[in-house]
């Protein structure tokens, strides 16, 4: 079976797309097109890359720069005729190339990162008059597609509510890659530690990172790639290789999970209904989160699952020392319960099997 994956604007090495065309590659000859940041070929025919369009304020320009960028997968669709067609992300110009690849025969499997239509009005808000329009599309999309993909149950619930339809669909968070042995409290640095590659706003995480300061302990950012916090002191990481970040995670005595990717809302469906990487990669570490009770798919695990805190921002220091002060007060037994759901959050043989049996099902 030949299967292209189209990565769209997700870079090579990003976690969730390289782990499908690592796993397809058990089923069939793998295509992967991903963005690059400059124009440039592979010596692997299977690795597609494509430069990302320039910056344009113009929209119109903008817009006709991503055409040209759809055109050229169009080509590769038309040129290699795979039986299997799987997006990580629906293409600027719509479901016109989930269309071809149905013109084609091919399957097609929709993995959903993001809720896209309130992704895509974050990050080009001059075309918030279109929302409407976008979810319309997305909805075709849905449609169309032979099969879905998703992080997490409330995303998918969300989506489902919003376009008034419901398909069959698999359940794939962003697992980790590695479990490291979780260490006793005697062995952790007082510190709590926030990674991400892509620095988001913690203007109102600052009381509770000032608070944790005061209490003795190093705030410790890994990534954040051009960002800054000035409202408490903090050690700051440079982005490090996978297992070099995991090591240090599992230094710390709690990780943290709360911030603010829309500037102007606190019910960004995005924040609310993501499993963001940071939260199985903590687990996987051995190190508890500190999880932020707006984020409601963080809170059901880290509650389920018994493997860290879940706070409020708008609580008051005293309720944040009581619940922190109780659970350090049994830190090992924490630990204990935290290792036994470890495996849960890593990425292993037995997991992908269900993943690519879900794939087998839906070609047929």
């Amino acid at each position: 079976m030949k299967i292209l994956i189209i990565g769209y604007e997700h870079p090579k090495d990003d976690k969730r797309t390289l782990r499908s065309f690592e796993s397809l590659k058990e089923i069939g000859e793998v295509f992967y097109q991903y963005i690059s940041d400059a124009e440039e070929r592979s010596s692997d025919d299977h690795l597609i890359p494509l430069q990302k369009p320039p910056k344009s304020y113009d929209p119109i320009s903008w817009f006709l720069k991503w055409m040209i960028f759809d055109k050229r997968i169009e080509k590769l669709i038309e040129s290699l005729k795979p039986s299997l067609i799987y997006f990580h992300y629906l293409p600027i110009t719509g479901t016109k190339l989930f269309k071809i690849a149905k013109k084609y025969g091919a399957k097609v499997i929709f993995d959903i990162h993001e809720i896209i239509p309130d992704q895509f009005m974050k990050t080009y808000r001059l075309f918030d008059i279109i929302r409407p329009l976008f979810w319309r599309t997305f909805k075709e999309a849905l449609i169309i597609s032979d099969g879905l993909i998703v992080v997490s149950k409330e995303s998918v619930e969300y989506i489902f509510k919003k376009v008034g339809i419901r398909k069959d669909y698999f359940l794939l968070p962003n697992y980790a890659h590695l479990k490291i042995e979780p260490l006793y409290l005697k062995d952790r640095q007082k510190s709590l530690v926030i990674v991400g590659k892509v620095g988001r706003s913690l203007k109102d995480e600052c009381r509770f990172l000032r608070f944790m300061k005061k209490k003795g302990f190093v705030i410790r950012m890994i990534g954040w790639e051009n960002y800054s916090i000035d409202c408490v002191d903090i050690e700051k990481l440079p982005f490090l290789p996978y297992e070099k970040m995991m090591k240090e995670i599992s230094k710390s005595m709690f990780s943290f999970v709360s911030f603010k990717s829309h500037p102007r809302k606190e019910d960004y469906s995005n924040d609310i209904y993501g499993l963001p990487n940071k939260l199985f990669d903590s687990v996987a570490a051995g190190t508890p989160v500190i999880g932020n009770s707006r984020f409601i798919s963080v809170k059901n695990w880290i509650e389920q699952d018994k493997v860290g805190l879940v706070i409020s921002m708008k609580d008051d220091e005293k309720t944040w020392e009581k619940m922190i002060q109780d659970y350090i007060s049994h830190y090992d037994a924490n630990i204990m319960l935290l290792k036994e759901k470890q495996d849960k959050y890593i990425w292993d043989e037995g997991k992908k099997k269900k993943y690519l049996e879900y794939i087998n099902r839906v070609v047929g």
